[in-house]
């Protein structure tokens, strides 16, 4: 969860400069983003709302941000009840998109957070909705670089025709949906009625018919690569495999595995294998290692995908690869499989020792997989470098040993840090505790509790707890978003327990908390 951290910290960065003609707009390698259709189905409420306010930050750094207040005039899609809603935005207008072709988003989404934040007043925009749980209020909501608050002339703008059908077939849900957009299609082709079935559907469905995205349904995809055109189509219907990991892929994505070398089929194929256990695949796994560079993503991707795969037979194998593991996020991938239940960690740990004997009394290369694996020697290390008054760059980083170790000591050396109401060392152990490797400390979630109960006049420190456990409890497995979930809510009670006006804005100050 280290490396999505630092992969969301970049895209609020790039929330932040949304708007400014210094930030071009591009997404990262991947599955093909949803298709219109797919978002109106996705889309939690679509409005048809017209411009009337705008509201300039009181942060002069900011301008020209501000909020935008919408009068909703039509609700097409979802439980929508307020009359009004108000959106980040800005009046440096770039332009609205073509009525009559659905294929881009209007000029402004390409440019700053790949998301269109200029609008101009009195004009209507249909605006597709989230309820915004983290900051408490509805927002814009869906993937980058769509249509998501598109400019449109009412009463006969063919986008807003093109949503209203869109709604009405995905309400019908299962087997009919598919044979509806075929029939759509049809209506629409055929030009009979042109301001209810737009003629701009035909193209529209025929790209959500041939697009594998990470919407579509698995035996969707599977049809997508079985008789994909090009290899950039089936790669795409791959990358949504890998993504939505749908157990009946396995014996097809198996096969794939035992013949493909490159590193752009071989990552998918891992992230996938990551999610779906499967020991048949642990040799091909295995053997695709040779065709990946040392220190790759991709390699770490696989590693991952052989600790799901592999069984206690494949025990020489793994300490294999930790006496090869490049780098301390390698140690720590492996490190997980010598440390689950049933399984022994001292051959690992003498290993990692092994390997540190050219640096004696430094751990920092393995910490984290020395304290997955209930090493002693580096909790001590750990701790002394925590409370040292040296100007160590890294010792955030070193937090984490305590925070994934199950042992004791690290427990108590955690407890003793958070009972100092020490923000900053706290804050290190709350990215520990955050981190996937932190899932083999059994005392986890009450240390996160301790914090919680410590620093709960901390304004600033809650704000920070809500954002940690919102996301834990979004993306997280089943424990972690039952926790979290709970944690989530006590968060939101000691905010409203808070004196008025200490209450901590949501993140880049957009709206309270």
């Amino acid at each position: 969860m280290r490396s999505e951290r630092l992969l969301s910290a970049a895209v609020l960065t790039a929330l932040a400069a949304a708007g400014s003609p210094a930030w071009g707009c591009s997404v990262i390698a991947g599955a093909s983003p949803p298709t219109n259709y797919e978002i109106v189905r996705e889309a939690e409420a679509i409005v048809l709302a017209r411009s009337v306010h705008w509201q300039p930050s009181a942060d002069a750094e900011r301008a020209p941000w501000g909020s935008v207040r919408f009068e909703v005039e039509e609700v097409l899609k979802g439980d929508f009840r307020p009359s009004t809603v108000t959106l980040d935005g800005n009046l440096e207008f770039a332009g609205r998109g073509p009525e009559d072709n659905f294929s881009r988003a209007r000029p402004g989404t390409y440019s700053g957070s790949c998301q269109a934040y200029d609008y101009r007043l009195d004009h209507h925009y249909l605006l597709f909705l989230r309820r915004d749980d983290l900051n408490e209020r509805w927002s814009l909501g869906g993937p980058a670089m769509t249509r998501l608050n598109e400019e449109v002339g009412v009463p006969d703008s063919p986008w807003v025709q093109a949503v209203r059908q869109y709604a009405r077939v995905a309400a019908l849900r299962g087997y009919k949906e598919k044979a509806a957009l075929h029939e759509l299609r049809a209506k629409a082709a055929a030009g009979k009625a042109p301001k209810t079935f737009p003629k701009a559907l035909v193209a529209d469905l025929d790209s959500h018919f041939r697009t594998p995205s990470v919407a579509k349904s698995p035996a969707d995809l599977i049809d997508l690569y079985q008789h994909a055109e090009s290899d950039a189509v089936r790669q795409e219907a791959l990358r949504g495999l890998a993504a939505t990991a749908p157990p009946a892929a396995r014996d097809l994505l198996r096969g794939l595995l035992l013949k493909e070398i490159r590193e752009s089929w071989l990552q998918p194929l891992a992230e996938y294998f990551s999610k779906v256990q499967d020991h048949d695949a642990f040799g091909p796994l295995s053997q695709a290692l040779a065709h990946l560079p040392p220190g790759s993503w991709s390699r770490s991707e696989i590693l991952r995908a052989l600790s799901t795969a592999a069984g206690p037979q494949d025990a020489p194998r793994m300490t294999e690869l930790l006496r090869e593991a490049t780098n301390g996020d390698q140690a720590a991938i492996l490190a997980l499989w010598f440390a689950s239940p049933g399984k022994d960690p001292r051959p690992a740990l003498a290993i990692l020792h092994d390997r540190l004997r050219d640096s004696p009394g430094d751990f920092s290369r393995y910490q984290d997989a020395l304290a997955i694996l209930g090493d002693a020697p580096v909790i001590a290390w750990a701790e002394e470098r925590i409370w040292s008054g040296s100007e160590v760059e890294d010792r955030w980083e070193t937090a984490r040993a305590l925070a994934y170790s199950p042992l004791a000591a690290a427990d108590e050396a955690a407890r003793k840090i958070i009972d100092s109401g020490n923000v900053e060392k706290t804050e290190w152990l709350l990215l520990g505790y955050t981190d996937r490797f932190a899932r083999m400390n059994p005392r986890r979630w009450d240390r996160l509790e301790d914090i919680l109960r410590v620093q709960s006049r901390n304004a600033s420190f809650l704000s920070k707890l809500k954002t940690d456990f919102f996301y834990l409890r979004r993306d997280g497995d089943a424990e972690e978003k039952a926790m979290a979930s709970r944690l989530f809510e006590r968060v939101r009670e000691a905010i409203l327990a808070l004196p008025i006006g200490s209450h901590s804005n949501g993140p880049a100050g957009r709206g309270p908390v």
